[in-house]
């Protein structure tokens, strides 16, 4: 811009500081009475080079004004003071300018003020609020907006927008906030997982797909009824005490881990499975799971009592303590359950999460491999299993400790990280392989995976047929029943690898699995981005699911911050590394 005419207006406020000043060949601003400031690059090259203004007119780098453009919204600033009490326009201590519907108000009358209520004003457009950078709370509740900025309000604890139209709302950086009221407006997707200290989370009627919580261990209070969400997990908010998520089309409710939760009310959702034993059942003041036409069995603390004092549930639905034992054994993973459904093993319902017992306890042959599987959970229903191929899939653990007539075990090109054949001589390996009670296991391969420890001292190596553990570059020992035994027939070894005959033996090889390191890593699932907070220096080693390095990171001590992790679309194992310790996780990339 050359030019620039805007004499004989009603002004009250110019900016034109873009940069291109000293290169205007024309500047008009005269017969503006309003105009008092007039925002500019360079003040002294503005006031010796444009002099056509009115003698009220001056130039200044920042003329400490804030756009207020919605009428009902600028009406409250000039008609409230800094602690909502209620001035005359023009009072020196209100939140305007002094100039009624001039769509401005002075920033400095607001930027320092900390609780803002301006519920049911009316308001539409609520731009200026990026200039209150000192809001601790904020009420725009009931009111016709349909965008929210609070991007710059960064010390927000509290925000209510309920009862807008908001179609998207980013409070990724208000990171303080405790209590969010974002109900009844019109979001499809809202992002949480900064909020890391958020205690109160009202997000019910919306039309929000999915929340994820894993990172908001806080939470006290979860309300998302009234939404189209299909899953929920509860799981990692150790101290939720309240649970509305009615309305819904969610399967499957966990909520075991929630030790405090006293109210739970999922009516008229898809449930076909719903855990509410969490050791607190006594305690409830709420509890209703009606119309849920699927749900055969609730687990619950004392099946006794809930009968008794939890009425809220159909016909259809049971209490028990065990719902495995109530004749449905639990299959999360969708694309194991659906081998099962296909073949005459499932319960005739799909993606419900459960197959019926009856139709797995006498299988004893099961090929589930290259199906994509993450979690073997429901295997120990097949009572009678003999021959087990569950090789080519993605399984990080599996626990064969009821599968005790096994003999054969083909579980190569996965990711898991550990076996046990030994029953409680390494109790804390808990992802890996258990196969503590599979003493008449012959034939195992379990090549190509992430294994720092196996043992497979069963009593019976001396009839194994087969026995096959290369390929992983981790495993240094190997427990067996006789060294030399193993030694001289066992040669499906990697050169890393030693057979050893005991606990202590292996502790002098390896210490990955007798120190486990603790980090923590969010968001997972990632787009791309990524954050790994450790208590020392670490290198980050990152494997695809078959094993293969793809690429190596340097960690400080402290929150590291990974912009671009570069990596395609699946799932990898995220290795964290110290001189002594070391602890894998599974992380899912989405982008």
């Amino acid at each position: 811009m050359y030019y620039l005419k805007v004499d004989a207006n009603q002004l009250a406020y110019l900016n034109v500081k873009n940069g291109n000043n000293s290169n205007f060949v024309l500047f008009e601003a005269q017969t503006n009475p309003n105009l008092t400031c007039i925002e500019v690059d360079n003040i002294g090259y503005s006031t010796s080079t444009w002099t056509n203004i009115d003698s009220t007119s001056s130039f200044n780098n920042n003329c400490n004004i804030t756009y207020v453009p919605d009428n009902n919204f600028e009406n409250y600033l000039e008609t409230h003071d800094a602690n909502g009490n209620i001035v005359t326009v023009g009072t020196t201590n209100s939140m305007g300018n002094g100039i009624a519907n001039d769509d401005y108000v002075t920033t400095t009358s607001i930027n320092t003020v900390t609780i803002l209520l301006v519920n049911s004003v009316s308001i539409s457009d609520i731009t200026g609020i990026e200039d209150f950078v000192a809001l601790t709370t904020l009420d725009c509740s009931d009111n016709n907006l349909t965008n929210l900025n609070v991007s710059q309000n960064t010390l927000l604890i509290g925000l209510a927008c309920q009862e807008n139209q908001i179609t998207s709302l980013d409070v990724t950086q208000n990171t303080n906030l405790i209590d969010l009221f974002c109900f009844d407006n019109a979001l499809t997707t809202l992002d949480i997982r900064q909020n890391l200290l958020l205690s109160k989370f009202y997000c019910n009627d919306n039309a929000l797909t999915n929340i994820q919580i894993a990172s908001n261990t806080s939470l006290t209070q979860l309300y998302c009824h009234n939404n189209v969400l299909t899953t929920l997990d509860v799981s990692q908010s150790a101290i939720l005490s309240v649970l509305y998520c009615n309305n819904n089309a969610i399967s499957s409710i966990n909520v075991s881990s929630n030790s405090v939760l006293n109210r739970l009310f999922c009516t008229n959702n898809a449930l076909t499975s719903l855990n509410a034993k969490n050791g607190n059942n006594i305690n409830f003041l709420q509890f209703d799971a009606r119309t849920n036409p699927n749900l055969v069995c609730i687990e619950v603390d004392d099946a006794a009592w809930s009968t008794n004092n939890w009425t809220n549930i159909d016909s259809i639905s049971n209490f028990s303590t065990n719902c495995n034992a109530f004749g449905l054994t639990d299959v999360p993973d969708d694309n194991f359950e659906a081998y099962l459904e296909a073949n005459g093993m499932g319960n005739g319902i799909a993606n419900d999460n459960y197959v019926t017992t009856a139709n797995i306890s006498t299988v004893t042959n099961l090929n589930v491999s290259n199906l994509s599987i993450l979690d073997l959970t429901g295997i120990g229903g097949f009572s009678a299993l003999t021959h087990l191929n569950c090789s080519n899939n993605l399984l990080i653990s599996l626990d064969l400790r009821q599968n005790i007539a096994l003999t054969v075990l083909q579980c190569n090109n996965n990711a898991l990280t550990s076996i046990l054949l030994k029953s409680s001589s390494k109790s804390n390996q808990s992802n890996g392989l258990d196969l503590s009670q599979n003493s008449s296991l012959v034939e195992l391969d379990c090549s190509s995976n992430q294994l720092t420890y196996l043992n497979v001292k069963n009593g019976n190596n001396t009839s194994f047929t087969e026995f096959n553990a290369t390929n992983n570059p981790n495993l240094t020992c190997v427990e067996v029943d006789d060294v030399a035994w193993s030694v001289a027939n066992w040669t499906n070894i990697d050169a890393t690898t030693t057979f050893v005959s005991n606990q202590t033996e292996c502790s002098t090889l390896s210490t990955d699995t007798l120190n486990s390191l603790k980090f923590e890593l969010y968001p997972n699932p990632t787009s791309g981005k990524i954050t790994i907070e450790v208590l020392e220096k670490a290198e980050l080693k990152i494997y695809s699911v078959l094993g293969k390095e793809i690429k190596r990171l340097y960690l400080n001590n402290g929150k590291n911050e990974i912009n671009n992790l570069n990596l395609a679309k699946g799932i990898y194992l995220f290795k964290v590394v110290t001189k002594e310790k070391t602890s894998t996780k599974k992380v899912i990339v989405n982008k």
